[in-house]
């Protein structure tokens, strides 16, 4: 994942598509690849909920209910709670529907931007096991260091 911090109330994710069923290895062997990748930018608001808005031209869902980014999100500020709301912008760039992991790398990045604004300069360690912790009933992250390899897997 690639991270832009805009300002203290703003970040951009790079995240990227992902292939598994490598061989013989079934869901177990797996890894990410750099293109095409989803980018999604979170910002702090200060009205209170979550609001999407899709630059790409998929037309998937800005119900955040109805959209894995929203879902994501929302379990993320149950869990540690922020005050105000959000508002993400998606850039997709995964096909839904590819087979590369497009729902995976939305949720991943939505975790990661919602940990890197809530605990603002902790280390990435503690961001990923936070990030664990906010995603754990949706979606699984593994993230291997200091590769940089990011796999999400969709539960």
């Amino acid at each position: 994942m690639s991270i832009y911090r805009n300002d203290s109330h703003t970040i951009t994710i790079q995240a990227p598509s992902t292939i598994a069923n490598l061989v013989c290895g079934f869901d177990i062997l797996g890894m990410a690849v750099t293109s095409p990748s989803d980018i999604l930018t979170l910002t702090r608001v200060s009205q209170p909920g979550i609001t999407l808005h899709h630059e790409d031209d998929f037309g998937l869902p800005i119900e955040p209910e109805k959209n894995i980014v929203g879902v994501v999100l929302a379990a993320a500020q149950r869990q540690f709670p922020m005050s105000g709301g959000l508002h993400a912008r998606v850039r997709k760039a995964v096909q839904p529907g590819s087979g590369l992991g497009s729902s995976a790398s939305s949720a991943a990045a939505a975790a990661y931007a919602y940990c890197t604004l809530y605990i603002g300069s902790m280390q990435t360690n503690q961001s990923l096991q936070i990030t664990n912790k906010i995603t754990n009933c949706k979606i699984t992250i593994n993230i291997t260091f200091p590769s940089g390899m990011h796999r999400a897997k969709s539960k």
